[in-house]
């Protein structure tokens, strides 16, 4: 029998690196926590209250106009509700400020931090490389702002989503080689936690267990995974949800209607899904031969692009692009994704010589999380938070490239001198050349783009992008910047092979990725959704608010301001774009008072106020354009509307009563719930 030959000893180097870097992840984290809340954040803070504090899904949504309810307040049953009980949790321990809120998923960072680490660990086997490449991925993954904004953000997926994915590809790596039942037990276990987090990418991970299995050539452990892990782990979910929601009093077909919400473009589908399906491809058709396989690329190439022209032909330009180009680089990390090509291109040979090998596993995982929310419409070169779970095994698998192999980088003084000059010269290039410009031309005016070269460079284009988007001009010119730095590296590096220029790549996307991750720590608006929005005027002006005590009855404005301010009954902005259902339109009364049109449809009548609304917060034109309308406050483009006849006209007396909407298949609750609201918005007046 051969034995196999003992590891070499771990350097003690690398877990001190990987340390390290879980060190920066907190430094660059902890400065933004305390951002107030901002949109769908709040509907989760709202909801975790809701929980811990009344052990119900009601809560007050501002006559939103969603799926099934159109009243104030509404029960939310659009994901399982794992996440936001933890976010309770956290709220009954360390109180209802946002740093309780994001430091809960500041927490699921450093806990997916550590499992990367030991997955970079696993999918090395005995290599003595191994604690280098898995210190190498934390610090790919804890730098990188698509990863760090995404777990600071009060939502699933960065959070507590993250973790419970890269648990369950650690623990089919850590369980390859342990009895069938036990293993599948393990595994359905963790799968069914991943359910009540979210209903959607985890679906898939059975299936991708499934594939992996057969590329290693174990199809009877295929047919088990997806009997055992996923038919029964789905099963058994249903039951105990189904439990769950008889004992909570909520609809259990609610819990469905949420997917059936989203139904993007075919193109976008298509062409985002080509992309990160393509570098799979090899290990998918391995045992085909000559024409065949090259049929079946053709075909795929042709059917992205019939879908397109067929689609959408007048966009197929600017689709095409930002599908094919933009995207092909990750939030505020350029030059990343190449080296996950590398991977392919490297691995083509092995795949077709011997199979599949355990970074397989995580690389298939990272492809299926992309494809599955390929079609989420973004605004310019960004992926989608709901893909943040991807990124450390993305981070694994490009370590495992650039680091597996036992190159002797390292041992090169010259290298390693390029290497550090290339890191440091790659953060200055980032920050004060690149920044975060491009992102800002989204959100923010054209006058104040940001301070880099970049904006200097672009100004024509940032001046001339219209609100919201991003144009493809500009794109292009970013990307095309970051590409120096690396044509740079490319250069100095001469003859070295091609290991070591890998590696000094890798340095310049760790550069650049460090660098934006600095400056999106710094700032004073928001980096992750609603980038360039500013977080200042919110807080003044809920400040203001709460001081005067100005609002009386309705009043217009965004979720924010649903949580901070004590007064009034809110209504969510959403109903003057015309809602999610696009039911509503703003109109103005004889008076000149603001009013909503609705369009019932035949359907049940909407719940939503028909009386005047005499205040508003944010940016309306129809009020602008009014002449009945003052502004009483301003503050960085927020404005605080007042109908000129509301001026002491309105005591607090007249303030119309929160109305309670019972769901029909949930049983009474005590109208008390009602004034918890109230007590609730006191206490948060203290925090600002």
């Amino acid at each position: 029998m051969k034995h196999l030959e003992p590891a070499a000893p771990a350097r003690p180097i690398a877990p001190l690196l990987a340390a390290a870097a879980a060190v920066l992840y907190l430094a660059l984290s902890l400065p933004q926590a305390q951002r107030p809340f901002l949109g769908d954040e709040v509907d989760f803070v709202k909801l975790a209250r809701a929980l811990v504090e009344r052990g119900s899904h009601q809560y007050d949504r501002g006559f939103i106009d969603d799926v099934t309810e159109t009243g104030a307040i509404q029960t939310w049953t659009y994901h399982p509700p794992l996440y936001m009980w933890a976010l309770g949790l956290s709220f009954r321990l360390f109180g209802g400020s946002e740093p309780a809120a994001r430091g809960l998923g500041i927490f699921c960072g450093l806990v997916s931090l550590a499992l990367t680490f030991l997955i970079a660990r696993a999918v090395c086997g005995r290599s003595p490389h191994r604690d280098v490449v898995a210190a190498a991925a934390v610090a790919l993954c804890a730098i990188n702002p698509f990863f760090l904004q995404s777990s600071l953000l009060v939502d699933i997926d960065g959070t507590v989503y993250t973790v419970l994915l890269l648990l369950f590809v650690y623990g089919a790596l850590r369980l390859e080689e342990a009895r069938e039942l036990p293993r599948a037990a393990a595994l359905a276990t963790i799968f069914i936690a991943c359910l009540w987090a979210k209903m959607t990418t985890a679906i898939a991970f059975p299936v991708v267990l499934a594939v992996y299995d057969v590329a290693r050539g174990r199809r009877s452990r295929a047919a088990f995974d997806v009997l055992v892990v996923g038919a029964c782990g789905v099963s058994l979910f249903l039951a105990l949800y189904a439990w769950y929601a008889s004992a909570m009093g909520l609809d259990f077909a609610s819990l469905f209607v949420h997917l059936g919400r989203s139904r993007p473009g075919k193109a976008a589908l298509v062409l985002k899904s080509f992309v990160w399906f393509a570098p799979v491809l090899p290990l998918l058709v391995k045992r085909l031969r000559g024409p065949t396989r090259v049929g079946l690329v053709v075909a795929m190439i042709a059917c992205a692009g019939g879908v397109a022209l067929v689609e959408r032909y007048r966009s197929l330009a600017s689709e095409a692009a930002v599908s094919l180009w933009l995207i092909v680089a990750p939030f505020c990390s350029p030059l990343l994704l190449l080296l996950l090509y590398g991977v392919f291109a490297q691995g083509l040979t092995r795949w077709r010589r011997a199979g599949a090998d355990p970074i397989d596993l995580p690389l298939a995982s990272c492809v299926a999380i992309f494809i599955s929310y390929a079609g989420v419409t973004t605004r310019g070169p960004t992926f989608s938070y709901y893909q943040a779970p991807a990124m450390p095994l993305l981070a694994v698998v490009v370590a495992h490239f650039l680091l597996a192999d036992g190159t002797t980088f390292w041992r090169e003084r010259r290298a390693r001198i390029l290497s550090v000059v290339a890191v440091a010269g790659a953060i200055a290039y980032g920050y004060f050349v690149l920044g975060d410009s491009y992102f800002l031309s989204k959100r923010q005016p054209p006058a104040s783009p940001g301070s880099d070269l970049f904006a200097v460079l672009a100004s024509p284009w940032i001046g001339g992008a219209s609100p919201g988007n991003q144009s493809v001009p500009l794109g292009v010119l970013w990307y095309l910047l970051t590409a120096l730095p690396v044509a740079a590296v490319a250069f100095a590096a001469g003859r070295a092979p091609a290991g070591s220029r890998w590696m000094h790549a890798g340095a310049v996307a760790a550069g650049l990725t460090l660098a934006l991750s600095i400056k999106q720590a710094q700032a004073g608006y928001q980096t992750n959704i609603n980038y360039g929005h500013p977080v200042e005027p919110t807080r003044e002006m809920v400040r203001f608010l709460n001081q005067q005590e100005i609002i009386r009855g309705y009043f217009l404005a965004g979720r924010e301001f649903s949580h901070y301010v004590a007064a009034g009954q809110f209504i969510d902005m959403t109903r003057y774009t015309g809602g999610y259902r696009h039911r509503t339109r703003p109109a103005l009364s004889q008076k000149g008072e603001l009013t909503f049109e609705v369009d019932d449809g035949g359907g049940p009548p909407d719940e939503l106020p028909r009386g005047p609304i005499h205040f508003a917060i944010g940016d309306y034109p129809l009020l602008d354009q009014a002449g009945t309308y003052e502004v009483l406050k301003e503050v960085g483009g927020l404005k605080l509307y007042r109908f000129r006849g509301a001026r002491g006209s309105v005591p607090p007396s007249t303030a119309s009563p929160r109305r309670f909407v019972v769901d029909r298949a949930a049983p009474r609750r005590s109208p008390a719930i009602v004034s918890s609201y109230r007590l609730a918005s006191v206490r948060r007046r203290s925090a600002w």
